[in-house]
């Protein structure tokens, strides 16, 4: 099973003119090493700071199970606002 990620952070034009907020295109997860060091995901980093903020421990759980969605490439963020926006990732079978 492929899965092409070529145009995984490409929005339609339309949508986002349709939103009628900033927003970011979505974004999946990909781990980057140089040399010995790691790369900081800012999405990644930008949801743990955002999950810190939240209050509520219902939402604060939805949160933490959509990094978790992130890190393993079965969810897609995006930024609307100041807030985080996920989508299912699903693989086409062959």
């Amino acid at each position: 099973m492929i899965l092409d990620t070529s145009m995984a952070t490409r929005n339609p034009q339309h949508a986002i003119r349709s939103l009628g907020t900033s927003s970011t295109e979505f974004q999946l997860y990909k781990l980057q090493v140089v040399g010995s060091c790691q790369l900081i995901d800012y999405t990644e980093h930008r949801l743990q700071k955002f999950i810190e903020t939240v209050s509520d421990p219902h939402q604060k759980m939805t949160l933490c199970a959509i990094l978790d969605g992130y890190k393993t490439c079965k969810v897609a963020i995006s930024w609307r606002s100041g807030k985080p926006v996920w989508i299912n990732v699903t693989r086409e079978s062959q």
